[in-house]
């Protein structure tokens, strides 16, 4: 079998390190089947591109920090053997997701890829948080470990693209625009239903040109779902711009916006972190944000709610209404390519929301 490419062997390599250092013992033993998943894994992945590179990374980094951890450990206690089995059982998660991923096209493993990596993400942290919570692993140090960086992880931060049919939202657009565009920077929050088109009112203002001119490539998109805790928003930040945070994660993140004269941050589905932690921990969370005096921050969140500790601007700060009818019969024929005679009751009855889009 071919052994993993050059920029597959840092982390690999430091795993087979750690893993030496253990003692012939049933956690070694334990602690040797992980070791060929996560080198199956990079088997997997060896003639793609970057592309897959970052979340094997993670696991590799991962699972080093918990052999680290067993040194000098013999004992396989139960805690230990459900810590090893969960690890274990994570690298057969994104093993069975590959293999099945790698073998559709290549341009349909192209379009598919951003999700699946989602998914990815989501399994892996999932077992970091089990892990943290075993005791066998210290979350900060992981990440700030973790935090490579890499330009495929700025991936993650990219703005969704333009959408191809947008109608009835124009005039909001331009109050965005107008607000991002002033010297002085700005706070927005975008709230509504879900469906009514927040997202894709953003996604239309961060591709207008006049935006695009002034922030560049410091416009920075993060969507927070499956980010359960305030910290998590930060850490996933700082991860995606590969900055190494041993002195504090919001020390990183300040001094990295604060280079830049124009900073763009959107944070998209804010409610997944609002419902899964203490309010007051997000409203710090912003307000850091919001205080980065090279930062307009922009959040769109379910609800009709903002968060308070951030001074909203003045402009936009009511909840979306339902599209017009005009707007949402537009809408309507666009995507179903059909119409019929009661189509404005049963628009009126969905609130002017042809179709929901996630949002």
């Amino acid at each position: 079998m071919t052994g993993p490419t050059s920029s597959q062997k840092g982390p690999l390599a430091s795993l087979r390190s750690a893993f030496e250092r253990l003692k012939v013992t049933p956690v070694k033993d334990k602690a040797e089947e992980i070791l060929r998943r996560v080198t199956g894994i990079y088997e997997t992945i060896r003639d793609t591109q970057d592309d897959y590179q970052y979340i094997t990374d993670q696991l590799a980094l991962l699972a080093t920090s918990v052999f680290k951890g067993l040194v000098g450990n013999e004992k396989l206690s139960e805690e230990l053997r459900k810590a090893l089995d969960g690890l274990s059982r994570t690298c057969l998660d994104i093993q069975a997701e590959l293999d099945k991923h790698m073998q559709k096209k290549v341009n349909e493993r192209a379009v598919e890829a951003p999700e699946l990596m989602q998914r990815l993400q989501k399994t892996l942290s999932t077992q970091l948080q089990h892990l943290t919570f075993l005791g066998f692993v210290d979350y900060m140090r992981y990440r700030a470990v973790g935090a490579i960086a890499s330009p495929a992880d700025l991936g993650r931060l990219r703005p969704p693209p333009k959408p191809a049919i947008f109608y009835g939202r124009d005039e909001l657009v331009q109050s965005i625009v107008d607000l991002l565009l002033h010297e002085e920077t700005c706070r927005i929050p975008l709230l509504g239903m879900g469906g009514i088109g927040k997202t894709s009112t953003v996604a239309t203002v961060l591709h207008d040109d006049r935006v695009k001119a002034k922030f560049g490539e410091h416009m920075f998109f993060l969507s927070c779902e499956g980010i359960v805790s305030a910290s998590g928003v930060l850490l996933a930040l700082a991860s995606a711009l590969g900055l190494q945070h041993e002195n504090g994660v919001e020390k990183a993140l300040s001094d990295f916006f604060t280079k830049h004269k124009y900073v763009l941050l959107v944070l998209d589905n804010l409610e997944t972190v609002w419902n899964a932690d203490d309010e007051s921990q997000v409203e710090k969370v912003l307000a850091e944000c919001a205080n980065t005096g090279t930062v307009s921050l922009v959040i769109t969140m379910r609800g009709t709610i903002r968060p308070g500790g951030v001074d909203w601007s003045d402009t936009i700060l009511d909840p979306l209404d339902p599209l017009p009818l005009e707007a949402a019969r537009l809408m309507w024929k666009k995507l179903a390519r059909k119409t019929d005679s009661r189509l404005d009751e049963l628009l009126k009855l969905l609130d002017g929301i042809p179709l929901d889009d996630s949002d």
